[in-house]
């Protein structure tokens, strides 16, 4: 049985608390975060996993208005976000706070031979 991807993927006010793996989207499609919260999230995957966040495959990620507290990452990736080959992600007026992973960053970008960008534009003043 064949599945139909959604085209887009929007989330808002969603509460991501205390959960043992981060949201995943690894198939091209946009994804919108708004007004969301992620906390005390823990990964565990053994090659290295973030917490919150796991944005691959060519999707295209907007973050903004959202809280990034306490999650944590294992191996060598962010304790909140990995942004991997082929994924974009764009973060607006939103705050990390607390994160951690043995790498000891907050948010990872891991490309390999390929492209993966992520741009964090300030809150405005």
């Amino acid at each position: 049985m064949r599945r139909r991807l959604p085209s887009q993927v929007s989330i808002d006010a969603l509460s991501f608390v205390d959960n043992a793996g981060p949201l995943r989207v690894n198939r091209p499609a946009p994804v919108s975060v708004m007004n969301s919260e992620f906390r005390s999230n823990t990964s565990s995957v053994s090659g290295g996993g973030p917490g919150a966040i796991h944005a691959q495959g060519g999707s295209n990620w907007t973050i903004d208005g959202s809280t990034f507290d306490r999650n944590s990452g294992s191996g060598s990736v962010g304790g909140a976000l990995l942004v991997e080959t082929g994924a974009q992600m764009l973060i607006r007026n939103s705050t990390f706070a607390g994160n951690s992973s043995p790498s000891l960053q907050p948010a990872r970008v891991r490309a390999g031979r390929h492209w993966a960008t992520v741009r964090m534009l300030p809150s405005p003043a």
